[in-house]
Order: structure tokens, then sequence, then C-alpha cells
């Protein structure tokens, strides 16, 4: 069944051929990650542009990684949230 989550323009980083760049509201805790998001499962949901949508189901995985990520570094590129992390941070979904 697929779900859906609205978020503001405002989190949109970069917009690619494919996917979108979403930042995560400032009022998260997750405030400085970023995740890429195809860009076929987002939609404008209101008639000015500023709230969107994207749709997942419960059997996708997300991943994250954060702001400052350099690939110089040696760090782990990408971190992987649960269902209940990505609805907490952009507030409650909808079915």
């Amino acid at each position: 069944m697929w779900k859906k989550i609205y978020f503001k323009a405002k989190n949109i980083e970069s917009i690619s051929e494919k996917a979108v760049l979403i930042r995560f509201p400032k009022e998260s805790e997750l405030r400085d990650y970023l995740m890429w998001y195809p860009k076929k499962f987002i939609t404008v949901e209101s008639d000015d542009g500023f709230t969107l949508s994207f749709v997942y189901r419960e059997d996708f995985t997300f991943k994250i990684f954060h702001k400052d990520w350099n690939y110089k570094k040696r760090t782990k590129k990408y971190s992987e949230i649960t269902l209940d992390e990505l609805i907490a941070a952009f507030g409650v979904d909808e079915f």
C-alpha cells in the first residue's frame, strides 16, 4: 500500500534528471541530512507549488547522508533510517 508524506519546496536542494535531493526539515532531529528520492514518486500538491509530497511503500529503504559529507573523508557515505524515523522527521503521513 502506498503512503504519502508532505514537504515544502524549500526543502529541495537539487533536481537531476531522475531524482530530487531533499533536505530534512530544520525542526527535525535529522536536520543536517539529505536524501535522494526518485522524481517519479514526487508530486506538487498545492496550486502555489510550495507543498509537495512523495509516496513510498513500507518495504522501501531510505538512505540518507550528512550535508557535510565529503568523498575524501574515509567515513561511511550513507546511513539507513527506519520508516518511523522518516515519518517523525517530516511529520504525520497520510494513506
